[in-house]
């Protein structure tokens, strides 16, 4: 995109979108900051709705648009395995190494992830955290520090979140397995 859209412009936009209830934006200005966001990524503003949600007032990028960077900036995932119970894959990257993620009920209990959305959509929730944690530790350079609107320990965020996880060799010594993490949640706006 050459051109930049006036304040005018995006606020007519974003007056639609708020209207129609799209993205989770509650005010004109939330709308807009997504807008400016896609702006400055060099997208139509409009095209902000395909990836960014607004989670408790904070912009959120949608998983698939999160793995759709990865994929573009030259990392793969491979899926070992996909079911309501666990959810697991190797994530890879030529600067970033690789790694394999899992998630499974057990763990996003531990995580006390209970929203209703999670009860009724476990693989694709517990899919959107493998993703999330996969592009994150392999490549994070093409997220820009956004999280993903399924994380749930991101609804409860106000300023900072630390996650700490456990380094682990893969069998046969090739990448690294991130077996536990925890979101620490401290400080406020």
């Amino acid at each position: 995109m050459n051109n930049l859209m006036t304040h005018d412009q995006l606020t007519a936009i974003a007056q639609t979108m708020v209207k129609g209830n799209l993205l989770g934006c509650k005010s004109v200005e939330q709308a807009i900051g997504l807008m400016l966001i896609a702006q400055a990524e060099g997208k139509h503003p409009a095209t902000v709705s395909k990836e960014y949600h607004i989670i408790n007032g904070k912009p959120a990028l949608s998983a698939e648009a999160m793995l759709a960077r990865f994929q573009a900036a030259g990392g793969s995932i491979n899926w070992t395995k996909k079911s309501d119970e666990e959810c697991s894959a190797v994530f890879s990257h030529p600067q970033g190494g690789s790694v394999e993620i899992a998630w499974d009920v057990a763990r996003a209990t531990k995580a006390e992830l209970k929203s209703p959305t999670w009860k009724k959509f476990a693989q694709q929730m517990l899919s959107a955290r493998v993703i999330s944690e996969g592009v994150r530790s392999c490549f994070p350079g093409c997220i820009e520090g956004f999280y993903v609107a399924e994380e749930d320990c991101f609804t409860a965020l106000r300023a900072t979140r630390v996650c700490v996880g456990a380094l682990h060799s893969r069998d046969g010594g090739v990448g690294l397995k991130l077996s536990e993490q925890r979101c620490l949640v401290g400080g406020d706006d």
